[in-house]
């Protein structure tokens, strides 16, 4: 029963993990930071939980009870965390589209998942005592301590991979948060009863929770109320999930608007008219006749109306990655969506645009991409060097390809002008022709042809065609492009120096990031200027100081006679590199598969399964034989580890394409190597100092503190500012810096 109840704890986290994710994310609309800023803080908590919280159950006789406590914690507090998100959201953000800075992100989100994170972080050295216990394992047994360890921390794993595919693949399509949030509290209480009968607590909310999901009129009340104080001065006439994200539709008399993950993606029927008849017709009267035209996220509420004004228009391919946010277009009819999705003209392909610019052999008259800033790596694919190179294979002679960036017709801030000067050097790279239409929104044309006198061709065209407008006008369209308005942003972006934004090193991301920052939050803007200096050299000297630092320690303990209790903590340190590394490693891998394969849902869900499920499989294989493995095979895996960054960073630095085979392949080695580590390091560790709960504990948290430490900075700051080769250079020297200390205290270890 109790082998259950620790797979029920795997389950659980990864759901408590993926629930409380995607509502925080409609709080902080989902950029790259907030994504890096939730999942860290997850980490450090069960880091906290695991280290300072689990380690005490060696002090107690009531072993069992202390667990289904904990437990039951976790179970109640889940519901209560998804409750409370949405509840502040309302009263801290009266509008929507309205953000937090950065400081603010990771206090909110540390305050939601304290009760949650370092509930379940106990849960596991509760486990691993518990478990020991169960087998009669005596203290001084430490290979049997540490086989034990090592299996509650299978089990962890095999929940996890049950859990994760179970709410991506089955339950987040068809229920809601509240729904599964219920569903796993009611699991973790049940296991508590059947752990102890007598359990009082655990069946009082086992029945008050079992009332509430098997009542649908009061789960429905509650989560009508939540929502309500979640959209607080909003109309929520529908809210749904999807994989991919949150659609939540509003309604104000006869406008809709539709959210995605908390931002206003779609206003329905009367949109931002005249910022959509910028976009779409001033590169299109600039072509003669377009027939073919493809836009890229963004197209449905108003930019596949105005394209189908252009009569000479034949066929528009529009990607839309979330099929979600078509069906409720349907279900929520206006005019204009039914205009423009029922168009035979329209054809709607739910696929990631960059997978089917790949695929596609059709020759398009202009390319659009609707999607407005590259504010995370899966976005970025769509502003990069390469992208915009296959875009040039797929337009036809004098073809254009047409984007947006943020802009300013008042003042541009140096961030800002980064942002822009890296995807507009990446664009003119590509292409020879390539002209900023400047604004609030900066319209960005790119072509092979060379056009001398595009005023000329819109004033002609908007003449000569019969065109429905509004508000692009003769007037409108002088004043818009008059040379004054782009020799001031040609003089502003000069004052500035930023990277070109390519697949290998996605700049963009990092300097949207910035920007989005210095808005909301520029007390902290100084953290990006350092950031941002980052380079090769800088980091290995600050690997180096570390090292140091970490010598000095160790040298002082020494004069003080403490040489075993000093030494024995470079185990706990090689754990932490090897949770950075391996959080590393996934994070380049699901980037880069994307980069070459498109967003495919289910294969970057495969990815993160193979390298959980390679995790547990190398716990297991050492499990299996750990009396024989020692701090040899120790070392040899941390080479193992050193050896996968060389190989990443000479397989990123190459030109060729990779197979989808080998990012199986290597999202699973990487899981096995990392995951082998974990039984062999309790194993050492238990030889030399503390007991069951001290070393499950202290080195289960090791390994959090490292994604940790990888999830803050990893997507975020290394691979936009230095790049996917250099990042596996730097996990190189990082496990450099844990095998010498290895190495320099293998005989302390061997000792008996």
């Amino acid at each position: 029963m109790f082998t259950l109840a620790i797979i029920i704890m795997g389950i659980s986290g990864i759901f408590a993990e993926t629930l409380l994710l995607r509502e925080l994310l409609l709080v902080f609309y989902g950029n790259e930071l907030s994504i890096g800023v939730v999942l860290a803080n997850w980490l450090l908590l069960e880091a906290i939980g695991s280290i300072f919280i689990g380690r005490r159950i060696e002090y107690t006789k009531h072993r069992i009870k202390w667990f289904i406590n904990w437990q039951t914690i976790f179970a109640i507090f889940l519901l209560l965390s998804i409750l409370l998100t949405r509840i502040l959201k309302g009263y801290l953000f009266p509008i929507p589209g309205e953000s937090l800075g950065l400081l603010s992100i990771a206090g909110f989100s540390l305050l939601i998942l304290i009760p949650v994170s370092i509930s379940h972080g106990a849960l596991f050295t509760f486990s691993c005592r518990i478990y020991a216990d169960l087998r009669n394992s005596s203290n001084k047994n430490i290979n049997n301590n540490a086989q034990h360890i090592g299996s509650v921390y299978i089990y962890e794993t095999l929940g996890t991979i049950l859990g994760g595919i179970t709410i991506t693949y089955l339950l987040i399509p068809y229920f809601s948060s509240l729904q599964m949030a219920l569903g796993v509290s009611l699991i973790n209480l049940i296991i508590c009863i059947f752990l102890q009968r007598r359990s009082i607590l655990p069946a009082f909310f086992l029945f008050i929770f079992g009332i509430m999901l098997f009542s649908p009129n009061i789960l429905q009340r509650i989560n009508k109320f939540s929502i309500e104080k979640q959209w607080s001065g909003q109309n929520v006439i529908h809210s749904e999930n999807s994989i991919y994200g949150n659609i939540v539709v509003g309604k104000r008399q006869n406008q809709y608007t539709f959210f995605s993950d908390g931002l206003p993606i779609i206003t329905t029927p009367v949109p931002d008219i005249a910022s959509m008849e910028e976009f779409i017709h001033i590169p299109l009267l600039i072509l003669s006749n377009p027939e073919n035209i493809l836009i890229i996220g963004g197209g449905a509420g108003g930019y596949l109306n105005e394209i189908l004004k252009h009569h000479s228009v034949k066929l528009i391919d529009y990607c839309e990655l979330d099929p979600l946010i078509i069906k409720l277009l349907r279900m929520f009819p206006t005019p204009l969506t039914e205009n423009e999705l029922g168009s035979e003209r329209v054809n709607i392909n739910f696929i990631d645009g960059r997978l089917f610019v790949k695929k596609t052999n059709m020759k398009y008259d202009a390319v659009f991409i609707g999607i407005k800033s590259p504010s995370d790596l899966q976005i970025n694919r769509l502003f990069t060097k390469e992208f915009f190179g296959v875009v040039k294979s797929k337009l036809k002679k004098n073809g254009l390809l047409v984007l947006t960036l943020p802009g300013s017709i008042s003042y541009i801030s140096p961030q800002l002008r980064r942002l822009n000067l890296s995807i507009l050097k990446s664009i003119e790279s590509v292409y020879s022709f390539t002209r900023v239409i400047p604004g609030e929104t900066n319209i960005i044309l790119a072509s092979s042809f060379d056009y001398y006198n595009i005023e000329e061709s819109i004033q002609s065209g908007l003449r000569e065609g019969d065109l429905d407008l509004n508000f692009l006008t003769s007037s409108s369209i002088t004043y818009k492009l008059d040379r004054s308005w782009l020799d001031w942003f040609n003089e502003s972006i000069q004052k500035v120096v930023a990277k070109e934004n390519t697949d290998r090193l996605p700049s963009a991301v990092f300097y949207n990031l910035a920007y989005w920052n210095e808005i909301f939050s520029p007390y902290t803007s100084h953290f990006f200027i350092t950031f941002e200096r980052l380079n090769l050299t800088k980091v290995i000297f600050s690997i180096i100081i570390l090292f140091i630092i970490f010598l000095v320690i160790i040298n002082i303990g020494r004069r003080k006679r403490h040489t075993k209790n000093t030494a024995i903590m470079t185990i706990p340190f090689a754990i932490v590199t090897s949770g950075f590394a391996g959080m590393i490693f996934e994070l380049i891998i699901i980037f880069t598969f994307q980069t070459l394969y498109g967003y495919v849902y289910q294969m970057i869900g495969l990815l993160t399964s193979l390298f959980i499920a390679g995790t547990g499989i190398g716990g297991f294989s050492i499990n299996r034989f750990l009396k024989k493995c020692t701090v040899k095979t120790f070392i040899f895996l941390d080479l193992c580890i050193i050896l996968i960054a060389l190989i990443f960073s000479l397989l990123l630095y190459l030109p060729f394409t990779l197979s989808p085979v080998l990012f199986f392949l290597f999202s699973f080695v990487c899981g096995v190597v990392v995951g082998a580590q974990f039984p062999l390091a309790n194993k050492i560790y238990l030889k030399k100092a503390g007991n069951i709960s001290n070393s499950s504990g202290l080195l289960y948290g090791s390994d959090l503190i490292g994604g940790w430490i990888a999830g803050m900075i990893g997507g975020t700051a290394m691979i936009p500012i230095i790049g996917l080769t250099t990042t596996c250079i730097v996990v190189t020297f990082v496990k450099l810096l844990s095998l010498s200390l290895l190495l320099i205290f293998y005989r302390t270890f061997i000792k008996k």
